[in-house]
């Protein structure tokens, strides 16, 4: 409903999350600058209700099989790069009008002073639309990286692995899925569960994660 390349209902994850054993997901569609499905030119505070809607439709059928699905977003940044964004609450989203045209360097310090958390997605991807692939992220305005991402060739995760390796970074990793045929084959695992986006953050900060891919 809100990503222009995803080819799934937002509900449909819930049963496949159930089939491949995962306690939850969080939802990063492609957000204001991204491939997103909403009108840009509506006013911010509906857009970000009709980015939140979607979200919620999956959350409820989660809600009535124990899986939960915390909210989040994937937004670029510049030059076709990409960050996932954790822990950040429709209502401050809302309220941040300036969110659209903010610099990385002001979109991390709003993530952080809400409590949330950060991550360079994909970051040595190559496609026809990112400028530069090759260029390394500014880490003063991330708290992770993406080290492995399903949508990736194998060639951009190695770049990535040496990037946190040399750098000694914390990771995720993501399915950067667009239909359900993607899910299950990769992500993190933590010792406890998160139900929110806020313990997720922590988990994250406090370097619980472990990552799975396949």
């Amino acid at each position: 409903m809100t990503s222009k390349c995803a080819s799934s209902e937002s509900t449909e994850y819930i049963a496949r999350a159930i089939e491949t054993g995962f306690a939850g997901m969080v939802f990063t569609n492609h957000f204001h600058r991204g491939n997103t499905a909403i009108d840009r030119d509506i006013p911010w505070k509906e857009f970000v209700e009709y980015y939140k809607r979607d979200w919620l439709l999956a959350k409820e059928e989660g809600d009535k099989h124990d899986i939960d699905v915390l909210f989040g977003i994937e937004e670029h940044y510049g030059k076709g790069k990409e960050c996932l964004i954790y822990g950040v609450t429709p209502e401050a989203l809302a309220e941040c009008t300036d969110f659209p045209k903010m610099p990385i360097a002001e979109i991390s310090s709003f993530v952080r002073s809400c409590g949330g958390f950060i991550v360079c997605a994909h970051p040595f991807r190559e496609r026809g639309y990112i400028t530069d692939p090759d260029e390394e992220p500014d880490m003063r305005y991330f708290d992770a990286v993406e080290v492995w991402n399903r949508g990736n060739d194998p060639k951009a995760n190695d770049k990535a692995a040496e990037f946190v390796k040399k750098h000694n970074l914390a990771v995720i990793a993501g399915g950067d899925i667009h239909s359900v045929s993607g899910f299950g084959h990769s992500g993190i695992a933590l010792p406890e569960r998160v139900r929110n986006g806020s313990e997720l953050a922590a988990a994250l900060k406090a370097g619980k994660q472990r990552i799975i891919t396949q």
